[in-house]
């Protein structure tokens, strides 16, 4: 597999440069993704495709639902990075990793579990991921809970006009954590830029997230 970069020429008549550079190969029953890196650009797509949902001005019958497919994925995404790093590290790496959540315990149940103890906000994300999948838990966290919050605004006088509505309907993704709220973009937004450090300290070579555009080809 090939990542191909152009450069534009600059005047007529200029070559246009190819760079070509080799890039990991996905596995067999994935198409494209084939690093931990990826899977954070991934995340970051889907937290901006559900941040600009919840954004909307108006609110369409049943959009709620397609906000919370965005939701549903960036939650199922930042929990399974970790199935993709343990796959992306050698023997030594993995052991090394366990070492600082428990010497003796060496697995990938052992990592998931290290992590999130790491970060209470990736813990929060196998919550959600696991529950909306499987749509309950066997050991959920009682702790834990996330729902659906509508809000009516009235329209103020002079915002009337012919054919407007009288009010408006906003909604919002909450996340109740021992009671402590927080919204559902924030809780992915930490997630992102937990798996954005911790890959730059075990030495992942694309740790910040860059997103790229080019030419149309």
């Amino acid at each position: 597999m090939y990542d191909i970069r152009f450069r534009q020429p600059y005047s007529r008549g200029d070559r246009l440069e190819i760079e070509i550079q080799t890039l990991p190969e996905s596995p067999k029953q994935v198409f494209a993704l084939a690093t931990p890196q990826h899977l954070l650009g991934k995340l970051h797509w889907e937290i901006n495709q559900l941040e600009t949902m919840l954004a909307s001005p108006d609110v369409p019958v049943f959009r709620h639902l397609e906000a919370a497919y965005f939701a549903f994925n960036a939650a199922v995404t930042a929990w399974h990075i970790t199935d993709w790093v343990w796959q992306s590290l050698s023997e030594a790496e993995q052991a090394a990793i366990c070492s600082e959540f428990d010497p003796k315990k060496i697995g990938l149940n052992e990592f998931k579990h290290g992590m999130g103890r790491l970060s209470r906000d990736l813990k929060i994300c196998q919550q959600i991921a696991n529950g909306s999948k499987h749509y309950r838990l066997d050991r959920p966290d009682k702790d834990l809970t996330v729902k659906l919050r509508w809000r009516r605004r009235k329209a103020r006088s002079g915002e009337l006009s012919a054919g407007s509505p009288i009010a408006t309907y906003k909604f919002e993704f909450v996340v109740l954590d021992n009671e402590i709220e927080k919204d559902a973009v924030s809780v992915f937004r930490a997630v992102e830029k937990f798996w954005q450090d911790w890959l730059g300290k075990w030495g992942f070579a694309e740790a910040t997230l860059v997103m790229a555009q080019g030419p149309d080809i």
